[in-house]
């Protein structure tokens, strides 16, 4: 389910989204990972699971992301929560890891 809300975040950019590793072609695509974290135990049983996220944005050098990921920011938000952004670029690439929470039950 998690998977599905992450890809439909993002899904107005058009860009491939995978989750952990992309093997397509595309020059400029997501790819998202993420930890569970069982929480809201009752009767020794977590009733909600939290969900430690990494969407990482990949694309050429060249591109002018600037206003792309202030919208990446907003279409998170509106789905999840503002998430913090961190740029890991190199010389080959542009990466940018954008990190948030989510919530979803247990069962």
């Amino acid at each position: 389910m998690i998977d599905a809300d992450i890809r439909a975040a993002v899904a107005s950019f058009s860009y491939p989204c995978a989750a952990n590793e992309y093997a397509g072609t595309a020059e400029t695509y997501f790819v998202f990972n993420y930890s569970v974290i069982p929480v809201d135990f009752s009767d020794d049983e977590p009733q909600h699971e939290k969900y430690l996220v990494q969407l990482h944005l990949v694309a050429p050098l060249t591109s002018d992301l600037a206003a792309t990921r202030k919208l990446i920011r907003q279409a998170i938000q509106a789905a999840f929560m503002y998430p913090t952004e961190t740029n890991v670029s190199d010389e080959k690439k542009q990466h940018f890891v954008f990190e948030f929470e989510g919530v979803g039950s247990a069962g």
